[in-house]
């Protein structure tokens, strides 16, 4: 299972690179914001327990739309541990109030009691603060079977 980790994270972080790294001057069909999120959360279902991860967040040509891809790791009574995308639709323009809510939703490969692959459902908002955006997402795993409700705070990330 450490192998299974370890690789996701390296995949993602090699993924996110690779995106910031490209020239994004012709307006590509997905564009790095740049944001990394640490996030912690509550895991409620199958396992009760705590969890933390890294989400990234990608803009597709409609700015509208998101990829966040993400991958988290947590304790309860066996380790929790996720790697999934999910696609959200912005239902506010983020420059015009205070909150921009979101919904989505994606699939991922996601170790609560066992390894599974799930498709999630989630709706959240966020709202800027200071060189970054603090976030509240909740997100239903395998349609209602895992709970998740996490935190999270986005910073401006370079890789140039």
């Amino acid at each position: 299972m450490k192998k299974y980790i370890i690789l996701t994270i390296l995949a993602l972080y090699t993924v996110c690179t690779f995106a910031q790294t490209n020239n994004t001057s012709q307006r590509p069909f997905l564009t790095p914001e740049g944001k990394a999120s640490y996030f912690f959360g509550l895991n409620v279902g199958d396992q009760n327990g705590f969890l933390n991860g890294f989400k990234y967040k990608f803009y597709f040509r409609n700015p509208r739309f998101l990829l966040l891809p993400e991958v988290f790791l947590g304790a309860a009574k066996n380790t929790i541990f996720g790697a999934n995308a999910n696609v959200a639709f912005l239902l506010t323009k983020a420059s015009r109030f205070f909150f921009t809510p979101y919904i989505g939703a994606g699939a991922g490969l996601n170790k609560i009691d066992r390894f599974k692959f799930d498709g999630n459902l989630l709706v959240g908002t966020y709202m800027r603060v200071k060189n970054g955006s603090m976030f509240l997402e909740y997100t239903s795993r395998n349609f209602c079977e895992n709970n998740q409700l996490i935190f999270g705070y986005r910073v401006t990330i370079s890789f140039d």
